[in-house]
């Protein structure tokens, strides 16, 4: 161990005058200077290294979509357009044309429903007369039947409207006097109570009208001496029924 060591610390009187008054190379300078040095010095070059540690995209750098072509008729109207000397009456709606289009195919498709039930009617009616023409599907008894109590009905309501009549049912008595063998003989006329009034003022001299109430309206009975003559839409529907049945349906 050296001689000059002393254990504890060194005295401040004792440590080497050289370390204090050692020049560690700083000196003062003019700080004015050393800004006007700094901008005139070149801008020092940024080191070369990655400019971002964020991933980047993957694909290709030279790709981009191409714009979706339009469809024909928007090109048409695109190539004929021109800005200088437009119209704005030629302007088409869309709305208005989706709702014209609509339209349209709603009456396309009524047609076709209306198409289609013309066709089945006019299939049924094929059927119909197909099944008229044979005649052994059809009940002929029971057909005329029906025919003969239509004629009856409508003939029925003819003379019912005919017999009250005072014209008619006076000509009928005029002609039933005819019949007398002695056309100078007087009669009596036998008539319901309310046509005696009616045909009072239009019967000749030789019948004498009598108010019955058992004679229906339109009938009279017509008593001579020797002659009783009866008349009267019952009669004549029932000689009309008789004919009817005679005739038969063509075959």
């Amino acid at each position: 161990m050296s001689d000059d060591f002393v254990a504890g610390f060194a005295s401040r009187h004792q440590i080497n005058p050289a370390t204090i008054g050692r020049n560690d190379g700083f000196a003062p300078a003019d700080l004015a200077a050393r800004a006007q040095l700094a901008g005139s010095a070149p801008p020092a070059t940024k080191a070369a290294g990655p400019k971002s540690f964020s991933p980047r995209p993957v694909g290709p750098k030279h790709f981009s979509p191409a714009p979706a072509a339009p469809e024909p008729e928007q090109a048409e109207e695109a190539a004929s357009w021109d800005g200088r000397s437009a119209d704005p009456h030629a302007f088409v709606d869309p709305i208005e044309r989706a709702r014209a289009a609509a339209f349209e195919e709603g009456v396309a498709h009524a047609r076709a429903l209306a198409e289609a039930e013309r066709e089945r009617d006019l299939a049924l009616l094929h059927g119909l007369a197909a099944q008229l023409g044979n005649g052994g599907r059809i009940d002929r008894d029971a057909l005329a039947e029906q025919l003969r109590a239509t004629v009856l009905t409508l003939v029925r309501q003819m003379l019912g409207e005919v017999s009250i009549a005072p014209e008619q049912l006076a000509r009928r008595a005029e002609a039933a006097t005819a019949l007398i063998a002695d056309a100078a003989e007087s009669a009596v006329l036998r008539l319901h109570p309310e046509d005696v009034p009616l045909v009072k003022s239009h019967l000749p001299a030789t019948l004498h009208p009598v108010a019955d109430a058992s004679v229906a309206r339109g009938h009279y009975v017509l008593e001579a001496a020797a002659t009783l003559i009866e008349d009267g839409p019952s009669h004549w529907l029932g000689q009309l029924e008789t004919a009817i049945e005679r005739v038969a349906l063509p075959q």
